[in-house]
């Protein structure tokens, strides 16, 4: 017999992350953490179902995962199944073994993926417009790339496998830190964007408005052309 467990969705983000109702007590029994931190937990769904009012979702026991125990009643839950596909409104396919590859990586590990960006977006606390910037940002980058992104350390998410851009998550001052190649289509940008020399061959900038969208859209696709 198939155990299954029931969460209540306080609210949809969108592309397979919801908020949903959760203790830590609540979910000791999705086994061991992939990691603590003070704050939201974040949790991985696969074979989820809705309920028919839409304000519960019903999982396989055995195919959810804890990948960070907060300390509170705060809890985000992110679809692994979804791909990046679903952010992208470009009808590009993944063509290269590498980038099939990254691809299949994303689904068996939780902290690759757009999707799973986005939840860390959440646990960070970032206001909505922030993350919602960040999603169409995205979704921007989907048509031109297909390349995932993968978490590292201190809040970088990094493009692979070409690593043509980085996001760092700022929740402190409430942004994103975005990490390009340098490249001549920056210097048309320094109206729009706070252009900084990062590592060698690198530039970074700070996206916190629409504003700055487009900006941050062309920046990254010189530096994907390159």
């Amino acid at each position: 017999m198939e155990l299954s467990g029931r969460v209540r969705i306080l609210d949809n983000a969108g592309f397979g992350v919801w908020k949903v109702e959760a203790t830590p007590k609540d979910l000791q029994f999705l086994g061991k953490p992939l990691a603590r931190a003070h704050g939201r937990s974040v949790i991985s769904l696969q074979n989820w179902k809705l309920s028919e009012d839409k304000n519960f979702l019903t999982f396989p026991i055995d195919k959810a995962s804890v990948l960070l125990l907060g300390d509170n009643e705060d809890c985000i839950a992110i679809d692994r199944e979804a791909s990046t596909d679903k952010l992208s409104s470009s009808k590009k396919k993944p063509d290269s073994f590498a980038t099939q590859r990254s691809a299949m990586i994303s689904q068996q590990n939780p902290t690759f993926g757009d999707q799973a960006f986005i939840a860390a977006c959440e646990a960070e606390a970032l206001p909505p417009k922030i993350v919602e910037l960040g999603k169409k940002f995205l979704s921007r980058v989907r048509d031109f790339s297909n390349d995932r992104l993968r978490e590292g350390k201190h809040r970088k998410w990094v493009t692979y496998p070409k690593n043509f851009l980085a996001l760092t998550i700022q929740n402190r001052n409430q942004q994103f830190c975005v990490h390009v190649r340098k490249t001549s289509v920056l210097d048309s940008l320094t109206g729009s964007l706070d252009i900084r020399d990062d590592r060698p061959g690198y530039v970074r900038f700070w996206l916190q408005d629409e504003s700055q969208l487009e900006a941050a859209v062309t920046a990254s696709k010189g530096s994907f052309d390159v």
